[in-house]
């Protein structure tokens, strides 16, 4: 099933409950750190939409029990990201240890970008400067939306869009951040409509 968070998980109201359940954290240890200083805050400092779930997912070891879990953040734009990815791996080797000694946080196995490049995909409308540095991020993890007919759409100028993005961009690389990834996370029959819809009413003969 594929699961989208939209930007992020709201964490207002009812939801706005601590951070991150410790596994062995003295509350005496918790309140000198504060809710500025958050082990979990170490590591999205530098992030925007939809970071500090996907951090917190994976310091949660969620990834680890379900291995096969690949999540969705949409809207959230890209050209953050490589940025993001890299401080997170800078702070966790700073911070790591003493989340393991103080809260008991289990240390990964594997640097914070790697376990978060593997398991989530991020979605962008215009963001010229995040397809410039995709790379970074990787290229199967960006999906492309026109978000019709909220404010955000790019309609109707979404080629004019679609040009200023991917210019000089190879063609199997614009396929896959415009269509391919889509396809492949959300499960989507990639066969032309007319092809699909003779399928369907042999099917249906």
């Amino acid at each position: 099933m594929p699961l989208t968070i939209h930007q992020e998980l709201d964490r207002s109201g009812e939801r706005a409950k601590p951070a991150f359940r410790y596994p062995n954290a003295p509350k005496e240890v918790v309140d000198r750190i504060g809710p500025v200083r958050d082990f979990i805050m170490q590591f999205a400092k530098f992030g925007r939409l939809g970071s500090f779930n996907a951090v917190q997912l994976a310091l949660a070891g969620v990834f680890q029990r379900f291995p096969a879990l690949h999540l969705f953040f949409a809207e959230t734009q890209i050209g953050w990201l490589p940025f993001f990815l890299e401080q997170a791996d800078i702070r966790y080797e700073r911070h790591s240890r003493w989340g393991e000694q103080l809260l008991g946080v289990p240390e990964l196995d594997r640097p914070l970008s790697a376990v978060l490049r593997e398991h989530c995909s991020w979605g962008f409308q215009a963001d010229r400067a995040g397809v410039e540095l995709r790379h970074h991020v990787g290229v199967e993890r960006l999906i492309w939306a026109t978000d019709f007919p909220h404010q955000e759409s790019e309609w109707p100028h979404s080629d004019q869009v679609l040009a200023r993005n991917f210019a000089g961009v190879p063609e199997h690389e614009v396929r896959r951040m415009v269509a391919a990834n889509a396809i492949a996370f959300f499960h989507l029959d990639a066969r032309p409509a007319s092809q699909a819809a003779g399928s369907s009413a042999a099917i249906t003969r």
